[in-house]
């Protein structure tokens, strides 16, 4: 076999094991983060839970107190990305404005249509988040 055969193989199986690789890893991300968003306890509550107070030894008094805390704390994130989001559009927009100056007219519909998918997507995720972290046990 010659050399050229060897080496087309070896890049065939590397390609091929790069391209499975971030598939994977891709799906397993995925479904990591789906899994915090639609656990039943918010998202930031078993955060504190969990990471901030591992290894304290808390009593049931103080996981309820804390909880409680954790509670409050999620509901100010989540009322907190909800009156940011317009300063995120108004910085955007002024973004998409100047870039279309540069562009074609072909290119600024398909720069307006990407950002119109963008709010769009965004909208609906974080209205999913937001029904998910909201759930209590």
């Amino acid at each position: 076999m010659t050399n050229w055969k060897i080496w087309t193989g070896l890049v065939a199986v590397f390609l091929s094991g790069l391209i499975i690789g971030a598939a994977g890893m891709q799906m397993y991300m995925s479904n990591k983060i789906s899994r915090a968003f639609h656990a039943k306890r918010p998202f930031v509550r078993v955060l504190l839970l969990k990471k901030l107070t591992k290894g304290l030894e808390l009593t049931s008094e103080q996981r309820e107190q804390i909880g409680e805390i954790a509670d409050r704390t999620a509901d100010q994130l989540i009322e907190l990305r909800r009156k940011q989001v317009p300063v995120v559009d108004a910085i955007l927009d002024k973004a998409v404005s100047e870039m279309k100056q540069h562009l074609s007219q072909d290119q600024q519909k398909l720069l307006e249509a990407r950002l119109r998918d963008y709010k769009l997507k965004r909208a609906r995720s974080f209205d999913e988040k937001n029904r998910f972290m909201n759930k209590k046990e």
